[in-house]
């Protein structure tokens, strides 16, 4: 690294130290810091909670355990304990896989549904009309139902409202033109 320097004509001896130092504090920075590296035990998902305690601070947890609990009540306390994580974790992994099993799949689509024909007086007439006989094989081709075979709209996926909405109202009247010079009546909010 190239450090440039400049001399001032009547420095004292403090402000050249100084300078020298600032000097050297610019031509070599401290080394970047780097948070601690990631632990084995927080990849693997066991004892993380454990990962900033120290040496003495487990064995104070330890000491203060046995004398809270005593010497035989400590193993069923931490038997306990285990059990309590050990169901937290199966609650908290069938959590975490419901919910990639709910990303995984994809939305449902809506569905279709055949427009409406009509009243009910149109209804009751195709229910009266009689079934058509049975094709012969010297006949022409059967013809496809022409409400089955039209396209289907997206207007056309949901039934008609009771209420339709309203027409849009008429666009408001533009304002009226004033001469460049003259300050307007209102202020805009």
């Amino acid at each position: 690294m190239i450090v440039a320097t400049m001399s001032l004509p009547g420095l004292t001896l403090f402000s050249s130290l100084f300078h020298s130092i600032a000097t050297a504090a610019v031509a070599f920075p401290a080394p970047p810091v780097y948070p601690y590296p990631p632990s084995p035990l927080a990849a693997s998902g066991t004892l993380a909670f454990l990962e900033g305690i120290g040496s003495m601070e487990l064995l104070l947890i330890f000491v203060l355990g046995l004398v809270l609990f005593g010497g035989k009540g400590l193993p069923n306390v931490a038997r306990g304990l285990g059990r309590a994580m050990r169901e937290f974790k199966k609650a908290t992994s069938g959590v975490e896989e419901e919910i990639k099993r709910a990303m995984e799949e994809p939305p449902p689509r809506p569905r279709r549904r055949k427009p409406v024909n009509g009243t009910a007086a149109s209804r009751s007439a195709s229910r009266s009309l009689p079934a058509p006989a049975a094709p012969s094989a010297s006949s022409a081709p059967a013809v496809s139902d022409p409400v089955s075979s039209a396209p289907v709209t997206p207007d056309d996926d949901y039934p008609p409202t009771a209420n339709p909405a309203p027409p849009p109202a008429s666009p408001p009247p533009p304002p009226a033109s004033r001469s460049p010079g003259t300050p307007p009546d209102t202020l805009p909010l």
